[in-house]
């Protein structure tokens, strides 16, 4: 019961964060999630609630998995509804159909990518990919950061839900794993820990570059022009 709750805790956390970037970027007009790390989530997400839902022995526990990834997976359709809408205006150097072609083929890419992952290690709890994918969207919000100069479609209580709802989730595969396999895993704890890691950094950044005098609340089209 304590791992659902973590979990369960989790999933509010990550879904606040969800939540959070959908109203910050319909706010800002520019899209809030870097759009590898979309690009996995929505590739997770799907595979894991329509495709081959993680086996859970606990009845509660898989209804929860499921309805958690349902709703993730509605909030990023939401999201990418906003990439189609705000991102051709962020790559001003291409045109809207090569910024739609461009983003298809990073769907096409990154899809297989997570779904192969998850295969090659046999993990068909998706926790290796999961955290993988984590870890490398961590990374580019920072990358979009840098690339925006600005705070547009960011903000703080989006990196700390994010932030929190990550260490939870590490702390319920840490203490209850959903299989043995999990135990003996050298890759995760790393994981874990340079997710927090990176997340802290950024949240960092995010704060300073708010106090800057120069931060502006929306991205220019020349800040915005590089990709994330």
């Amino acid at each position: 019961m304590t791992g659902i709750i973590i979990q369960s805790l989790a999933g509010v956390m990550w879904t606040l964060a969800y939540i959070l970037i959908i109203l910050r970027s319909r706010r800002d007009r520019v899209y809030g999630m870097p759009l590898v790390a979309l690009c996995a989530n929505l590739t997770w997400e799907f595979y894991y609630t329509l495709v081959e839902l993680p086996p859970h022995d606990d009845p509660t526990k898989l209804a929860a998995q499921f309805v958690v990834n349902f709703v993730w997976l509605v909030f990023d359709l939401v999201i990418l509804v906003q990439v189609l809408r705000y991102g051709p205006r962020q790559f001003t150097w291409i045109s809207p159909a090569l910024f739609y072609g461009l983003f298809a083929l990073t769907l096409a890419i990154t899809g297989p990518t997570i779904v192969l992952l998850n295969k090659e290690f046999d993990d068909i709890y998706g926790v290796r990919a999961s955290f993988v994918q984590n870890l490398a969207m961590s990374a580019l919000f920072l990358v979009m950061l840098n690339a925006r100069r600005s705070v547009a479609g960011q903000s703080v209580g989006i990196a700390v839900s994010k932030m929190i709802g990550t260490a939870l989730a590490a702390l319920g595969v840490y203490l209850y794993p959903p299989a043995p396999v999990y135990d003996d895993s050298v890759l995760l704890p790393f994981l874990y820990i340079a997710i927090l890691a990176v997340d802290l950094v950024y949240t960092f950044m995010l704060v300073r570059l708010r106090r800057a005098p120069a931060a502006r609340d929306e991205a220019t089209p020349t800040t915005a022009a590089v990709p994330a």
